[in-house]
C-alpha cells in the first residue's frame, strides 16, 4: 500500500511539474519570439523533453526505491 501511494505521489508530481514547465516554455517563447510555438523544431524538442522527464523520474524514483528497500528501524 505504501509503495502505491509513493508511486502515485511521484507520478502526480512528475505530471504537474511537466505541465508547469511546458506552460513556462510557452509563455517565454511568446514573449521572446512573438510565437506560441518554441523556436526549436519538434524532433529536438521531443528529445530534450524526453530527457528532462527521464532525468526527473530517475531523480524522484531512485531515492524513493532506495528508502523502500531499507528495513524499518524501531525507536
Amino acid at each position: 500500500m505504501t509503495f502505491r501511494q509513493i508511486v502515485i505521489i511521484d507520478l502526480s508530481g512528475l505530471v504537474l511539474g511537466a505541465a508547469s514547465a511546458i506552460a513556462s516554455v510557452v509563455v517565454v517563447s511568446k514573449e521572446l519570439t512573438g510565437a506560441w510555438v518554441p523556436y526549436l523544431t519538434w524532433p529536438p524538442m521531443v528529445v530534450i523533453g524526453a530527457s528532462a522527464v527521464g532525468v526527473t523520474a530517475a531523480a524522484i524514483l531512485a531515492p524513493t526505491l532506495w528508502l523502500i528497500s531499507r528495513p524499518l528501524r524501531e525507536g
